[in-house]
């Protein structure tokens, strides 16, 4: 707990250094999607409730924190117009990618999750979440086409990651290991940015 807490204090000088380093319109669309991810977790709706049991809205509210944290807020900061396409396309292709990266976590979470919370799985199937996750891959795919506007490198290797991304949603399932979904899935951005890095330096 001690080295926990400790991790945590330093990730809060860090925080505080760089908050210095932005511009203030950042730290106030910084200030928004922090909101928005604290009322993720803490209880505010009556009866207890927080977004995180509200029916449906557990993916969405994880994707959009992601997309706007990784794509707004330095598009942001750099002082690139928001409503630049390729702003949008971007921004809608990473909200994409990170409903996929939940699937896994919601299919190997259903044994666990309460009724109530409306996930996929719960709703509508393992199989037929697994088949939006494929159509959703489809969009990933497409969206990167329309961003690069060229089959280049960067675009083979989306589509090399789309390969992976349906490879991972393929072997999801409810009683697989912890560490499928904790590791291997999770490392997933990790490995995108190995190649794009790969490629810009050696291709």
């Amino acid at each position: 707990m001690k080295g926990i807490q400790l991790f945590s204090f330093l990730c809060f000088v860090l925080a505080v250094f760089y908050a210095f380093q932005m511009q203030l319109k950042t730290l106030l669309f910084a200030v928004g999607f922090s909101v928005l991810s604290s009322l993720y977790i803490i209880p505010f709706l009556p009866n207890r409730k927080n977004f995180r049991t509200l029916a449906g809205l557990k993916i969405i509210i994880v994707a959009l924190c992601w997309a706007g944290v990784t794509v707004v807020l330095p598009i942001v900061n750099a002082d690139v117009p928001i409503a630049e396409t390729t702003v949008v396309l971007t921004c809608l292709q990473r909200f994409v990618l990170v409903l996929i990266l939940m699937i896994p976590f919601e299919i190997s979470d259903l044994s666990y999750d309460a009724e109530a919370l409306g996930t996929l799985p719960q709703r509508i199937g393992v199989s037929k979440t697994k088949q939006l996750a494929y159509v959703w891959i489809l969009l990933f795919t497409g969206l990167d086409y329309l961003i690069q506007n060229a089959l280049n490198e960067e675009f083979f290797i989306t589509l090399g990651l789309s390969f992976v991304l349906a490879f991972v949603i393929w072997k999801s399932g409810i009683k697989k290991s912890r560490y499928f979904t904790s590791f291997w899935v999770e490392s997933i951005p990790i490995v995108w940015f190995l190649m794009l890095l790969f490629a810009h330096f050696f291709l």
